[in-house]
């Protein structure tokens, strides 16, 4: 299964966002990225599903955690 990773302002907005998720049922995991690899932001992202990234992009957005860039993971 593929993953996504969505990247974050920081880490405080990560851990929020992965509560929401947990809320949600929507698994995922936190994880590091250069941040010479994101266009902006701390590095810090999740990593989710990809068939599940709509849900948890809209329960992120939801809660106003703004969400700096999407990444597809290898």
């Amino acid at each position: 299964m593929k993953n996504c990773d969505i990247i974050l302002n920081s880490i405080t907005y990560v851990y929020k966002a992965q509560g929401i998720l947990d809320s949600r049922r929507i698994r995922s995991r936190v994880v590091r990225h250069a941040v010479t690899n994101t266009r902006r932001g701390c590095g810090y992202g999740l990593s989710v599903a990809e068939d599940r990234l709509s849900d948890a992009l809209d329960a992120i957005a939801r809660a106003g955690v703004e969400v700096v860039e999407v990444l597809k993971s290898h």
